[in-house]
Formats: C-alpha cells, structure tokens, sequence
C-alpha cells in the first residue's frame, strides 16, 4: 500500500508541473505585439550618386544634407491582441559607428577624416525623426484591424530619410561612400510590447560626393578697360595693326578653392575675331579692334588663346590666390578711317585647372 501511495503522489506532481508550463507558454503567445517582415529584415539602401556641393558648403563646419527616397515597399504583419492605432518605431543605431556628437539635435557619426554623417528616417504622418529614437507612433488615416492576433500588412518604413554631413576638413575631389549601415528599425503594435528579436528594416547609405574645383577672377566683377578719346587719325590704313600707344595694362586677380598639389591655373580668352586679324577683337564699330597681349607682350589669339598666371602657395584648405597679367590696345580692323562714337567689345576669361 505505501509503494502505491508513492506512485500515486509522484504522478499528481509531474501533472501540476505541466499545466503550469502551459499557462506561462499561453501568457508569452499573448504579449507579442512586433512587426516583422516577410522572409526576414528587409535590406533598404539610400543611393546618392554623383552629390555635388559648392565651394561654400566644403569649408570647415559647414553642414548639407541629402534627400533620398528609394521608394520601397516591403510585405510583412504584426503580432496584436486587438485592433490597434498606431505602430511604434524604434531606430537603434550601429554600435559600430563612433558618434561625434550633436549638432542642431542631429546624432552625427565619424563618416572619414573629412566629414561626419548623420540620418533622420521618415515615419507615415509624423515627418522625419532623428536616429536614434524609441516608442515613436506613427499617425495612419483610421484604425488596424487585429485578426487572428495579426495583422497583415505593406511597410514603407525606413525607405525615406534625410542624411546629413558636417564638415570637419575641405575635401578635394570626390569622397566614395561604400554601402553602410546607418541603423535598425523595429515596430511594435504596444508601446510596452518587447521589440522583435529581428529588426522589420536595416537602413543603409550610399553614394559619392564631389567637391568641385573652382576660379573666380577679380572677385566676379566684369574686367573694364577704357580707352578714352581716341583721335581717328591714329588708326593705321593698315589692317590688324595696333596703336601701341594707347595699350592699357591690366591685372586680374585670381581665387581658386579645391586646389591639389602640383595642379595650376590657365587662362583662354574667346571673342569674335575681326577678318583682319585672329588676334584682334571685332568692337562695335566696324573698321575699329581691340588687340589683347599676354604679360610678355605676346599677342594672344582671340579664339581660345591662352595666358598664365601667377599663382601663389596653395593653402592646407585647396585655396589659392594669385593672378594674371595682359594689356589691350585699339587698332584697325579695316584700314578705313573709323566714324565718330563710342564703340565696345565683349570677351570672355575661361579660366582651367591643369595638372
């Protein structure tokens, strides 16, 4: 009798061990209120190829951002209890960023010696949030409906956003961005609800940013050169010739910014030219020309004839300054005696960077 007393308590034991593994499994069934995508994390990659910025916007502690949507839609559901309002987004950053701190209530991460990367990813009704974030709803149009503890659905999520550079140093050239991970976005039915052990989207960046080189002369203001009264018997019956006399010297300055090592500034000058002569300006007046002479006193071609300048050191930061030297004097472009009035040219200074 106390063999069978045993067996029967032992059993009575294994019994109530086993309901109550089956409660706690049934809670755990319950409380889960994530998001998930179909066939594991969706992969959104933001593509920026071929951003260019001004000479401005790459200076030390400037900011520029980029906008990109790549227009993904991905399929998935969302475990609930019952219908619901909102999803919750959480966006958790890679832990293998190195933050650099915050500007403007944007997180920035070292992107590369030159520039720091920050994102903001937009959320259905509620605009672009700054990563990182927790717990942040949503705002759709009506309610969800829970069926069957799930609800089916097409996410959007983590395929529009905002990324941000600061600028630590100039750059010069273009900086390539390989594919990286910016951050995971998870989404809850329940505030309080645990996120998914798998984030709904992994939001990438890529793309490439070019800061171009460029030149002003004098200071972007138009180069004028006055001639004055000129008396018409100075001009040659001969055409092309010149009155050296009345030659003008001109300086120009020169500002150039994205400057590497070893690269210099030349100069082309464009105009029409008379028939009389390819080096000579073609002017208002028709029997009247302007011919134009590099600092060595050199008549320089009007179509696409070059000059050099004198450039001075190159900064840490690709800036250069420097300039160039030519003079312009009147002459004849037909040999005829000109008429009475005031007469004008127009040419344009292209200015080159050459290794």
């Amino acid at each position: 009798m106390a063999a069978n007393k045993k067996d029967i308590n032992l059993r009575l034991v294994i019994c109530f061990i086993f309901l109550t593994s089956a409660i706690f499994c049934k809670n755990l069934l319950v409380a889960d209120v994530y998001c998930e995508a179909d066939g594991g994390t969706h992969h959104s990659i933001l593509t920026f190829p071929n951003k260019t910025i001004s000479a401005t916007q790459n200076k030390s502690g400037q900011t520029f951002e980029q906008h990109v949507d790549n227009g993904n839609r991905y399929h998935g559901f969302c475990y609930c209890t019952s219908n619901f309002n909102y999803v919750y987004y959480t966006a958790v950053e890679n832990s293998s960023l190195a933050k650099s701190g915050v500007r403007s209530n944007i997180q920035y991460y070292n992107l590369n010696e030159h520039l720091d990367v920050g994102i903001s990813i937009a959320i259905l009704g509620r605009g672009y949030i700054n990563v990182p974030f927790s717990n942040q709803p949503n705002n759709p149009d009506g309610k969800n409906t829970c069926t069957d503890n799930k609800k089916i659905a097409t996410f959007d999520s983590g395929s529009d956003a905002i990324i941000y550079f600061y600028v630590k140093e100039p750059f010069i050239g273009k900086v390539t961005i390989p594919t990286m991970l910016m951050a995971s976005l998870y989404g809850k039915t329940n505030a309080t609800g645990a996120d998914s052990p798998t984030p709904l989207a992994d939001v990438y960046i890529q793309g490439d940013i070019t800061a171009p080189q460029e030149c002003e002369v004098n200071g972007g203001q138009v180069i004028e050169v006055n001639f004055e009264k000129i008396p018409a018997s100075e001009f040659s019956s001969t055409p092309g010739s010149a009155i050296t006399s009345r030659k003008i010297p001109i300086k120009a300055s020169v500002k150039c910014t994205g400057m590497a090592a070893g690269q210099d500034v030349e100069v082309s000058l464009h105009a029409t030219q008379t028939a009389a002569s390819p080096t000579m300006l073609q002017t208002s007046n028709d029997d009247v020309g302007i011919k134009i002479y590099d600092e060595y006193d050199k008549e320089v071609d009007v179509n696409g004839g070059r000059m050099e300048t004198d450039m001075g050191k190159r900064s840490r930061l690709g800036e250069e300054d420097g300039e160039f030297n030519f003079s312009a004097a009147p002459g004849s472009a037909t040999g005829a005696r000109p008429k009475p009035g005031t007469f004008n040219a127009n040419a344009t200074i292209i200015m080159e960077i050459k290794n």
